[in-house]
């Protein structure tokens, strides 16, 4: 496995926000622990879950279209550079 990446990216605007749980990820496959082995679900997982949702929420109900793509656009650009 290879060295775990941060949790969490901050954007040139200071702004903190969780990194995305893709299954794929050797890292954070959480969505994949909770659906087929949730007995491995451990108590950081919820608590990164959580802020998932969170974020998710704040972006869908919160935010501007402007502040939406910025957010978006941005952890695409960190993420696809780490």
């Amino acid at each position: 496995m290879s060295e775990r990446p941060p949790l969490r990216v901050t954007l040139p605007d200071e702004s903190s926000w969780p990194r995305p749980a893709m299954e794929s990820d050797e890292w954070s496959g959480i969505g994949w622990k909770c659906r087929y082995a949730p007995d491995t679900v451990t108590r950081e997982d919820l608590l990164i879950l959580a802020s998932i949702a969170d974020s998710y929420g704040y972006l869908i109900c919160e935010t501007t279209r402007e502040r939406r793509e910025y957010v978006v656009r941005e952890m695409r650009k960190a993420l696809t550079n780490a």
